[in-house]
């Protein structure tokens, strides 16, 4: 039988096509992309400390040393393994790792995950909830650790719904909650490390159990590929194996098609399971270890733990989504273009101290890179977002006074302006 898109949303459907001319060019040239595929195969990967070069060593420290003024309160960041992941994941250059570690540091901090009590599966799942409980319709989280002190993360990617997941919240509130996770499964793999005293990572099982192609919806598409190039810059050599369950023929044909020209360590990670997959996970992760759901034996208060299952987002959310989300009268809003291969920006300034900046804006087409710079340090990361279905808005506390600059990103763009129309609003502290 003919698979159909509903006509009025025919546009917004990635074809066959059009996903795998996208997966071939992030393959033949992963950084241009903006993706770093670095999952060594083997052991070697996953050295003991005894195992590091006195090279290796040298190179740490001087990471460590160069950034030890935004890991005070980011301790995990000084380790040696966790330092060696981006060494890794930047072929050993310092002067590609330092620019890039020190950027996602900063983030971590202007979104206060510093503050954040990540010590447990549990901690990680209330602190990834507390984000937004919309969170809980976009599928995943971790099962634990294996029996190596790997850990041990399941994506149920097939139980997301698109169209409503899309509509569900801001997407920067997505981004926020997969930091917050990826922050988690770093915390935990790094309190492994210091009981094994051995680089660790993360067995993912990615369940494909009610694949459909209404999965191919573009503008949620869209948001899971900036998402997963944030979340792999932010986050780099923390996988070891990749394990692919329940997948339909059409998945694995497509695979097939690419596998050629994908990096020999990325082929080497990813692995098909066939029907026998229960055994698989059991006897290389421990049966202990996976949840019986899964097919091994670990209880848990529900059949998936703490591990978010997705499903539709009822409509009664999505209106009191969209009542949230506010409509600035069209005489409050500024209108800024941004041509293709540019950049805009809108200076405000603020007075006073403890003044909070609150900004609200819509793009009229595509997706823009927004971020917020004070005295040239980014006190809002780079999100590449879009408006499409929610608008963007968002607060921060102004610590000192200052120029503050809100800047739209559009040098991603080929050929087509983005118009940007915002509201930007300044609250002084209560004296």
């Amino acid at each position: 039988m003919a698979l159909r898109w509903p006509p009025e949303e025919a546009h917004r459907y990635l074809s066959l096509q059009d996903l795998l001319e996208a997966i071939l060019h992030a393959a033949k040239d992963p950084v241009k992309a903006g993706v770093r595929f670095r999952m060594m195969s083997g052991d070697s990967a996953f050295p003991a400390h005894s195992e590091l070069t006195s090279e290796q060593l040298e190179q740490i420290r001087v990471l460590r040393e160069k950034t030890a003024d935004l890991t005070e309160t980011l301790p995990d960041y000084r380790g040696d393994f966790a330092l060696l992941r981006w060494l890794v994941a930047h072929d050993y250059s310092l002067d590609s790792a330092l620019p890039k570690l020190r950027w996602a540091l900063q983030a971590f901090l202007s979104q206060g995950l510093d503050s954040l009590d990540l010590s447990t599966v549990d901690k990680v799942a209330d602190a990834v909830d507390a984000v937004n409980p919309v969170v809980k319709y976009f599928p995943g989280g971790l099962m634990g650790n294996d029996r190596e002190g790997h850990l041990i993360y399941v994506q149920a990617l097939a139980k997301v719904d698109p169209r409503s997941i899309s509509k569900a919240g801001k997407v920067t509130d997505l981004f926020r909650c997969m930091m917050t996770d990826c922050q988690g499964v770093h915390a935990l793999i790094c309190a492994s490390e210091r009981k094994t005293n051995r680089k660790m990572g993360v067995s993912l099982i990615i369940d494909l159990e009610g694949f459909s192609l209404d999965l191919m919806y573009m503008p949620t598409i869209k948001i899971f590929m900036n998402l997963i190039t944030l979340l792999q810059m932010m986050y780099p050599d923390m996988g070891r194996r990749i394990y692919v369950i329940n997948a339909p023929g059409a998945v694995n044909t497509v695979y097939h098609m690419i596998q050629p020209v994908l990096a020999k360590e990325t082929r080497g990670k990813v692995e098909f399971l066939d029907s026998s997959w229960r055994d698989r996970l059991c006897e290389e992760l421990g049966a202990e270890n996976i949840l019986e759901h899964w097919g091994g034996t670990k209880k848990a208060l529900g059949a998936t733990g703490r591990i978010r299952m997705g499903g539709k987002v009822p409509e009664s959310v999505l209106i009191e989504n969209m009542r949230e989300c506010g409509e600035p009268a069209d005489k409050e809003l500024k209108k800024v273009s941004v041509p293709a291969r540019r950049h805009g920006t809108v200076a405000v300034a603020v007075a006073e101290g403890g003044s909070r900046l609150r900004w609200w804006f819509r793009c009229d087409s595509g997706d823009i890179d927004f971020l917020i710079r004070k005295d040239g340090h980014e006190v809002w990361p780079r999100f590449r977002t879009t408006t499409e279905f929610v608008p963007e808005f968002g607060e921060i506390l102004c610590e000192a006074p200052g120029t503050f600059e809100l800047v739209f990103d559009n040098g991603h763009g080929k050929l087509w302006s983005k118009n940007i129309a915002l509201r930007v609003d300044i609250e002084r502290p209560f004296l």
